[in-house]
């Protein structure tokens, strides 16, 4: 147990009076707790820390450092510490579950039962529609709970762990086949481990076969290894998805063959693109960087007006001398 609700609002989120026998140095922001309510249980996530103090008197004169026996009185109850708490999902509470469950049956159609099922006859977690009451009991999140929320790899092999949470042995699970139905985005600041993070997911869905995956990889960092950032070994490389999966299952594509083969690897498929599939609408953007003069574009559309689907072939086959004649004709 590590404390109860004193406070909260559905908006702003709840606050916990930390238990006076839990270190506060063992409450760290990012960490799942359960708040355990009258009718459900709130799984919730640890957002802030905060020292409090009944009266600000105490705080004026601090007891004298070697004085454990008055720092004792006074911790739990004039001063305490305030946990901020952001509930993110909300689940029947186990007991209440079962027996709701049975009023379902007997005084209800099945259509009438109130909570959602999944396909194992558990509640499915719901979207935060309240709060508990004051001084609901805060324990810290176990791995059944989590697995409540995230699913187990054991429930079958559309849950895929993808890691534990800092600070928490607890694995958490990606659910594949809800994740593969929409759009997904991976965020983060430098260094975060948004790339581990992304070969990840990518190595469950091959694995699973739950998705055909197309991969612009700009900077060589899923195919082959890639170099570690952070962690022990940091000059070490991690494992690419085509060392971790036969060729059957990943083909590497290279635009630039040649540096691909510097790096010690030999791409499966050389990819060509003919002068014809070239457009003006795909070089205008980059007339920055490719330092255009600022009328290139309207002088592009001018050859492509007389040579069509030939003008870059034709422009690129000029040489210094003819250069001239050919702006020229083109007026």
């Amino acid at each position: 147990q590590l404390g109860v609700i004193t406070r909260g609002s559905l908006v702003e989120g709840l606050e916990m009076k930390l238990h006076p026998e839990v270190s506060v140095e063992d409450i760290k922001a990012g960490k799942f707790v359960v708040v355990e309510g009258e009718k459900n249980e709130f799984f919730s996530m640890i957002t802030d820390v905060r020292l409090d103090a009944t009266n600000p008197d105490i705080l004026a004169h601090p007891p004298a450092q070697d004085d454990n026996l008055m720092r004792s009185v006074l911790s739990g109850t004039s001063t305490y510490v305030t946990v901020s708490l952001r509930p993110m999902l909300m689940l029947p509470n186990q007991n209440e579950g079962l027996s709701g469950l049975v009023v379902g049956w007997v005084g209800r159609s099945e259509t009438e039962t109130t909570q959602p099922l999944s396909a194992n006859g558990a509640a499915e977690p719901r979207p935060v529609k309240t709060i508990p009451g004051h001084f609901s009991t805060v324990w810290e999140a176990a791995e059944s709970d989590v697995s409540r929320v995230f699913g187990s790899e054991a429930a079958g092999a559309k849950y895929f762990n993808i890691g534990t949470p800092l600070d928490m042995e607890t694995p958490v699970c990606l659910n594949l086949d809800r994740f593969i139905e929409r759009s997904n985005g991976i965020f983060g600041k430098t260094g975060t481990g948004k790339t581990f993070l992304t070969r990840l997911v990518l190595a469950g869905l091959i694995r699973a076969n739950r998705a055909v995956n197309f991969i612009f990889d700009m900077h060589n960092e899923y195919g082959w290894q890639s170099q570690k950032e952070t962690g022990s070994g940091k000059r070490g490389f991690v494992k690419g998805l085509r060392q971790l999966f036969p060729s059957n299952k990943i083909a590497i594509f290279s635009l630039d063959p040649d540096s691909t083969r510097r790096r010690g690897v030999s791409p499966d498929v050389e990819v060509k693109i003919s002068y014809d599939q070239i457009t003006v609408e795909d070089i205008a953007p980059l007339q920055e960087e490719l330092r255009l003069n600022p009328t290139a574009v309207e002088s592009a559309y001018l050859i492509v007006s007389r040579y069509g689907k030939n003008w870059l072939k034709v422009l690129l086959e000029q040489d210094e001398t003819g250069i001239k004649d050919f702006a020229e004709s083109l007026g």
